[in-house]
């Protein structure tokens, strides 16, 4: 079963990442640093007809990336009373592939075993 990371603290080497890597010591997983990806926001377009307008950047590789994992790990440290804006704009682009015909995003996410770490 393949293990992936995703970490939204904002800097690196940090307590977030010093709980997962305690947390998964011994576990074989790979780590995606959300800081050192460009990942845009966007503007909502799902009730737009056409859809999302594309978007040049990183997310669609960290997507596929995530894709290819089965247990997942979202991990991020509290900041004003939720996830770190990095971990947010991951979630938010979801929107944009709930829409997107070359994914079954539903089922692919319907697969998954999810875990979350706040610190």
């Amino acid at each position: 079963m393949s293990t992936l990371v995703l970490l939204g603290s904002s800097r690196r080497n940090g307590n977030t990442e010093h709980l997962v890597n305690v947390a998964l010591q011994g576990i074989e997983h790979e780590k995606i640093y959300l800081l050192e990806n460009n990942i845009f926001p966007i503007v909502d377009q799902r009730h737009v007809t056409g859809g999302f307008s594309p978007v040049h950047d990183d997310y669609e590789r960290r997507f596929l990336d995530f894709l290819k994992h089965e247990t997942i790990f979202f991990v991020t440290p509290l900041y004003w009373f939720g996830m770190s804006g990095q971990m947010k704009v991951f979630f938010d682009r979801w929107s944009q592939y709930l829409r997107d015909d070359r994914f079954d995003f539903t089922k692919e996410m319907m697969k998954k075993r999810a875990y979350v770490i706040v610190v």
